[in-house]
This record gives structure tokens, sequence and C-alpha cells, in this order.
């Protein structure tokens, strides 16, 4: 019945949706974010009613905010063709507006979207202890009220997103945005796990929670029992005219999506002036360092690093070091190395002509190891000083800290040449959001070659480790020295090995990249 008062227009715009999203790429992705969902839901339905009674009202406001920013900023993690229809593909057809809206306010109601905010949002009135059914029902209309305004606010997330990642920066920023929300939400829910033991009784807490409007449905449960019935009609009205603003506000932006043009692309006449008169080696790091920032799958790989940054500090807040963070964060610092793994393979046909001349190799595969001790140690000094802010700032784990920076980062920058030029492979044309995948995309070989890496710069940290436990007073500080002399030596090998790698099958790596 409900079929039959759909209209033609807004039926052809369901079946494309459908289409789009057969159409997309990211089936994995999808299956990923099922799964994590699912997972989610049941961690917190745990947590929750595992706590104590007087912490239950608290834990379940806080899973609601954990569950609508997830839902908000999940467009982050999926692929275009996964958000489905879109105004900008029916931009040149004869549709008109309302239509365009019934169907995406469908195509909202009938997602998994709303399945995880209704689970989610249900934990409310679950879980609040020892209410009348009366407060209980009350704290059901309200957590669906709250699913509605929650639903509108992430399908306006989804058109901003969607017109955002058709520009360069938008797709850039999007792909830092994507990698960040999922180390945020895994972080999230490892400090969700110590709310109810150390924060159960936190005023600050308990009462920021209920502020937001994910908390409202706690607040009403508990008014609904003291006789204050106008806590509940006030917070109807709010929520409701919280509601009416996003729908309007998603209103006019679909209008202002259908009627734009698409962006242009616009040249930057200072990047197009003459070249300037600087060193070759200055102009190849340059060159380099543009094509890391400007390409998505390329800053996907690079904010990695920083998301298990993140996660180690969590964990070390948590439970324990594993990272080794408080010790020069060996193990982040020698996970960048992946990043440079696929450097010629995302270079397209250009890198045909870096390896057709082997001057120019040479220089590039300077700049690239230049780049890669660079940010191999800066990773490697924030995870420092990271794990001695959250751990133990003893100074005599200092002189290994350094040590394992030095060695570490030298290693992973003679990784960078060498991967480059021994395991060239393309990643497949990728969205801004999915830059997990870009980190999943290497062949056999360049797995192979990144767990060699983690095990040689181990090897590598252990001299200066050892000198820095064992030698007494100043003398500590020849560990890093150590260390630097040690990865110079396997910088210069590794370079060596990369240009006449680059040399002997530069027509190889062309072919790869241009498949």
């Amino acid at each position: 019945m409900a079929g039959l008062m759909i209209s033609a227009p807004v039926r052809t715009l369901l079946s494309l949706d459908r289409e789009i999203r057969r159409a997309a790429t990211g089936s994995g992705a999808r299956i990923a974010i099922v799964i994590t969902a699912i997972a989610s839901l049941g961690a917190m339905y745990a947590i929750t009613l595992s706590a104590q009674p007087s912490a239950r009202a608290t834990l379940a406001a806080l899973c609601a905010v954990v569950v609508v920013v997830l839902t908000v900023v999940a467009p982050l993690l999926t692929g275009v063709g996964d958000r489905g229809l879109v105004p900008a593909h029916v931009r040149h057809l004869p549709v008109r507006a309302d239509d365009l809206r019934r169907a995406l306010a469908l195509i909202g109601a009938r997602s998994g979207v709303t399945v995880f905010l209704v689970v989610g949002l249900a934990l409310t009135p679950v879980a609040v202890p020892d209410v009348s059914p009366v407060a209980r029902i009350v704290t059901a209309v309200i957590a669906l009220l709250t699913v509605g305004v929650a639903l509108a606010v992430s399908r306006v997330a989804v058109l901003r997103l969607d017109a955002a990642s058709r520009t360069p920066r938008g797709r850039i920023l999007s792909t830092i945005g994507g990698t960040v929300v999922a180390a945020a939400a895994y972080a999230a829910f490892l400090l969700l796990g110590n709310v109810s033991t150390s924060f159960a009784d936190n005023t600050f807490l308990r009462t920021a929670v209920r502020v937001l409007p994910t908390g409202w449905a706690a607040v009403s449960s508990e008014a609904v029992d003291d006789g204050r019935w106008w806590v509940p009609v006030l917070v109807a009205v709010a929520l409701a005219g919280l509601g009416a603003l996003v729908v309007r506000w998603w209103t006019s932006a679909v209008s202002a999506a259908l009627d734009s043009t698409p962006p242009r692309s616009r040249t930057d006449r200072r990047r197009t002036t003459t070249f300037r008169a600087r060193g070759p080696m200055i102009t190849a790091i340059a060159a380099e360092s543009r094509l890391l920032l400007v390409d998505p799958r390329r800053v996907g790989l690079l904010t990695m690093p920083g998301v298990f940054l993140l996660v180690g500090v969590v964990l070390m807040a948590t439970s324990t070091d594993i990272y080794g963070l408080q010790y020069g964060a060996p193990i982040v610092i020698l996970l960048t190395s992946s990043m440079f793994a696929n450097s010629y393979g995302l270079d397209g046909a250009a890198a045909w002509r870096v390896t057709s001349v082997p001057g120019v190799a040479r220089r590039v595969i300077d700049a690239r190891l230049v780049i890669a001790a660079v940010v191999a140690a800066a990773f490697g000094a924030v995870g420092t000083v990271l794990g001695r802010l959250v751990g133990d700032p003893s100074p005599r784990t200092l002189p290994v800290a350094a040590a394992v920076v030095v060695a570490a980062s030298l290693a992973t920058a003679a990784a960078g040449a060498v991967q480059s030029a021994a395991s060239p492979y393309v990643v497949a044309g990728q969205t801004a959001g999915s830059a997990f995948n870009s980190r999943g995309s290497m062949t056999g070989r360049a797995i192979g070659w990144t767990l060699a890496v983690m095990a040689g710069g181990a090897l590598l940290c252990l001299p200066g480790v050892l000198i820095a436990l064992a030698l007494p007073g100043v003398l500590v500080w020849l560990a890093p020295v150590v260390s630097l002399l040690l990865g110079g030596c396997i910088v210069a090998v590794a370079r060596r090995r990369a240009v006449a790698l680059v040399t002997s099958r530069g027509p190889e790596i062309f072919a790869t990249v241009s498949a």
C-alpha cells in the first residue's frame, strides 16, 4: 500500500539509488562498517547494563552521544557510491526538487543508519533503572524524536560531504577526517569501558551528557517520576523545533545542490610561473612534498601513524604502553614505511619520466629519503612526548627514546626508498574516505617488505637501546650517536640499491603504474 502512494518519479529515483549502491566498489568497506556497528552496539549495551544502577543513565546518555556522532560522520568512512543518490547525480535531469526530497527522505528512513540510531538510542529507555512504566514510555518517545533529529543531521552531512568530495581540497580533508573519525571512535569505546568504574559519580560528566540533546531522554525519565511533567513536554517541543530547523536546512541544501553548477578546476598562476632558480635537491623535495600532500590516497597513508598515536595514547591511559610511546614509539615510526611502499604506484604515468632518466631518479629517491626520515622522526618525537606526558617522565628513559627515534626513522627512510622501487603496484581508484583501503591495497611483496622493515628496524634500534641501558652518566648519550652511524650506513646501502632497481626496472614500473 505504501508503494502505491509513491509517485512514479520518486520510484524512479529510488531505483536509481539502488543501482548506484549496487555498482559501488566498496562492498568490503560496507561489510566492515556493518560488523563494526553491530559490535559497537553490543559493546554499549553490555557496558551499560552491567554497570551499577546509579551509573546507567549517565552511560546511556554517553552512548547516545557516541551513536549520533558516528551516524553523522559515517559518510566519511564510505565511498561515493555507498552514499547512494545525491543531487549531483540528477542535476542535469528534469527532476523536481520536491520529488528528489521525497526520494532522499525515503532513502534515509530505509537505510541502516536509521536502524543503528533506533537501536542505539533505545538503550536509554532500556537502561534507566527503577522507573515507572509511564516514565519508560515517555523516555522511548523522546528517544524516537532524537532519532528523527539525528537522522536529519546525518542526511545534511551526506550532502555537504558529497559537495566537498568533488574538490581536491575536500577530498583531502575528508580523507583525514575519515581516518581521524575511525581512530576517535575506537578510542571512545576504549574509554567507554572505564567510565562505569572511573567516572560514574563525576558531576561534570553527568551534567554534560544531560545538557546535550542526546541526554534529554534520560532527563525526561527522571522528571516524570518526580511529578515534573513540564520537563518532557518542554523537551519534546525543543526537539520538534530543532528537528524543524534541521529539516529546513536539509531542504535548502538539496535545492542548492540541485541548482548549483559543478565546481571547475582552477589553475594557480603562481604554480605555473617560471621555474625558480633553486637547487635540484630542493626542487625534488618540494615536488615530492607536494605530491604527498595533494593526493588524497597518500594523505590517507600519511594520517595512519597519527591514528596509531591516538590509539596508543588511549591504550596507555587505560591499560599499557603496547606501542612503546615512552621509548621512542618504534612501532608507529616503522609503520610510516607503508606510506612510501607505493610511492611510484601513486605517481601514475609520471613515474616513467622519473624512471627513464637515472639522474632524475636519484634526485627523487634522495628526496623521498629525506621526507621519510623527517616524517618518521616527527611522529616519533610526538609519540615520545605524549608517552612521557601520560606515562613515566623519568629522564633515564630519554636516551633510549632518542636512540630509538633516530634508528627507526633512518630504517624507515631506507625502506621507503627501496620499497618504492622493489614493490611498485597500482592502488585502484578509491575515494577520499577509504584511507584504510589504501593501506590494504598492497601486493604480497609490499606487505612482506613492510613486515621485514619492522623486524629490521627493531634490530637496528637494539644497539642504541643496549648502550643507553648499560653505560653510566653522560655516556648514555652515545646511544643516539651509535644509532645515527648505523642508520646512516643502512641508508647509504638502501639508496644505492634503490637507484639500481629504478634504473633496471624502469619499464616494469611504468607498465605496473599504467595498468
